[in-house]
């Protein structure tokens, strides 16, 4: 193989190591994956609370929330045009403390939003729908939402004062 061939397979690599990262979590990525595919990729959850899933593994727990298939209301955000049951959020609590420079990746940049009435930092990558929280370098938890591409299944801007 040459050295053009080697640099190629690198590049290809290393694109699809950080779009694989980037939104999905286990396999499960918010507004695309559903309920059979949570327990087809993790089986059964430790705790169910209706359209909350909680699962407990070594490394982390995690609260999978799922849609309720509520309709959008004209002039009120936060509503998501999805199928009942899609995948909404993904909580990730670490259950072995880690700092945020043993999560987050030193080439990917996240813009960091200070929360002094609470203590806590927030590195947030909107595009691939990222927050994580932070106490004293210390990771609270790491959110997977919907992606700067997920716009269109938004319910609508806030119309109201």
């Amino acid at each position: 193989m040459s050295a053009k061939q080697i640099i190629i397979v690198v590049c290809v690599v290393l694109m699809s190591i950080s779009s694989a990262s980037a939104k999905a979590w286990r396999g499960i990525e918010p507004l695309h994956s559903t309920r059979a595919d949570v327990e087809r990729l993790l089986g059964r959850p430790t705790e169910d609370e209706s359209y909350t899933w909680k699962y407990e593994f070594p490394e982390e727990r995690a609260m999978i929330n799922f849609h309720s298939g509520a309709p959008c209301v004209e002039g009120l955000p936060g509503g998501w045009k999805v199928p009942k049951d899609t995948v909404r959020d993904i909580v990730v609590y670490p259950a072995v403390p880690k700092t945020i420079s043993e999560l987050l990746p030193a080439w990917k940049e996240y813009e960091q939003v200070p929360a002094p009435h609470i203590q806590n930092a927030f590195y947030i990558d909107i595009d691939d729908g990222v927050r994580v929280s932070v106490t004293d370098e210390w990771v609270k938890y790491v959110f997977y939402g919907p992606t700067a591409k997920d716009n269109d299944y938004r319910c609508g801007e806030y119309k109201y004062a």
